[in-house]
């Protein structure tokens, strides 16, 4: 499974609340899920980031 799809999974949203969440397009996630296109690797330690400082810490 790749990064952003765990991390996704971690909050136990739909690809389309979890856009809303980052407010990007859901495309980008259904691209990164995917593997159409890969995101850069700070991009996913940041969203991790925010994730954590929102509360989900991966448990």
């Amino acid at each position: 499974m790749n990064a952003i799809k765990e991390l996704r999974n971690t909050t136990k949203m739909s690809q389309n609340r979890f856009a809303t969440y980052l407010e990007i397009p859901v495309a980008n996630i259904q691209h990164w899920e995917q593997d159409v296109i890969t995101p850069p690797n700070y991009l996913i330690a940041l969203i991790s980031r925010v994730m954590k400082n929102d509360g989900y810490n991966g448990e």
